[in-house]
Order: C-alpha cells, then structure tokens, then sequence
C-alpha cells in the first residue's frame, strides 16, 4: 500500500492522499502555483517548488523546499505508479490517459481562447468516464470529495479504467507514419 503521493502541476502520480490517510508531497515547477496545488498544499508535509520566489506564493512557507524543476524521463513510470490521475487536459495528456487506462479528474485551463481542454475534457467524460472539474468549481472540498468518489469506489475504478482502454488508439503514431508514407511512396511513383 502507498504512503505518500506527490501530486505536480498537470504531471500524474499516486492518488491523492487525504482521503486515504497518505502524506502529502507536492511538487510545484511552475513560478506560481496554479489553484490545484495551491489547495493541495494546506494538506501538504512539503512543498518542492522551482524557484525561491514561488515560496511566497503558498500560504504555508515554512513547508516550502526550494528544489528546481523536476523532469520526469519516464512519464510511463509515472503513470505505472498512479491510481488516479488529477491534471490538465492537455490534448497528449488525454492520450496518455487512455492508452495507460488511468482513471481521471481533469481540471481544463480556462485560459486557452479555443476552449481546447474544456472540449478535450468533455469528449474524455464522454468516451471514458472522466470526472471533469472547471476552475470555477475548484475548491478543497469538491476536489477531495470527487478523489474520495473514485478512489473510494473500485468499481468506478475498473469501470473507468476499462473505458479509457476501449477509447485508446495505442498504435495511433504508427497508423499515421504508414499514411504517410504510402502517401509519399505513391507520389515518387508517378514521377
């Protein structure tokens, strides 16, 4: 059984503790943090951030550790470790999301004009039964109560899982390589 978990800005890890009696670690690469974290961090034994003026941003400074940017050379590792994925939906993490089969609550940035991670988000509660929570709705208590209705439930947990796997295209990169090169290969032909 897990005995801590370290949520990152739109990075995928353990669970998220409170709910299941596990420390909290955050880790923050960003120069301010964003909502997420920052609630996060009134739970949180330690706060690793970027940068000595992150500190500032966070309510409880003396759990700050100023540690650098972290870069994961292994992002399967990191999602090999979690049980519940809590992010951004970002267009590759989506796909990440459903090729490893995890389990989601995005959290879509409102501060992109096409509405790209709302709609990303939306189509990901669709096809995969992800829970979706906008930045309005944001808060400690929605966040905790939504982590506790999936962690809490396995088979929510199975169900999720099962649906992102259905939803995959694992092989996507490798159908869109031969595309294209029986495109180029047809057209060196008719030259």
């Amino acid at each position: 059984m897990e005995s801590a978990s370290i949520p990152s800005a739109g990075y995928p890890f353990s669970s998220i503790p409170p709910v299941r009696g596990l420390k909290v670690v955050i880790q923050e690469q960003n120069s301010v943090p964003g909502i997420a974290n920052y609630l996060l961090s009134f739970l949180a034994e330690v706060v690793f951030v970027a940068y000595n003026s992150t500190v500032e941003c966070f309510p409880r400074k003396h759990k700050c550790m100023v540690s650098g940017i972290l870069f994961l050379h292994s992002m399967d590792l990191a999602y090999a470790a979690a049980d519940l994925v809590v992010s951004r939906a970002g267009a590759m993490t989506c796909s990440e999301i459903l090729a490893t089969g995890k389990p989601a609550i995005l959290i879509p940035s409102p501060n992109l004009e096409e509405g790209h991670q709302l709609r990303n988000a939306s189509l990901m509660a669709d096809v995969a039964g992800s829970r979706v929570i906008t930045e309005d709705e944001l808060d400690s208590t929605t966040l905790g109560t939504t982590i506790d209705e999936i962690i809490g439930d396995e088979a929510v947990m199975a169900d999720m899982s099962e649906r992102a796997l259905k939803a995959a295209k694992p092989d996507a990169s490798a159908e869109i390589a031969r595309h294209i090169l029986s495109l180029v290969e047809a057209s060196t032909k008719k030259k």
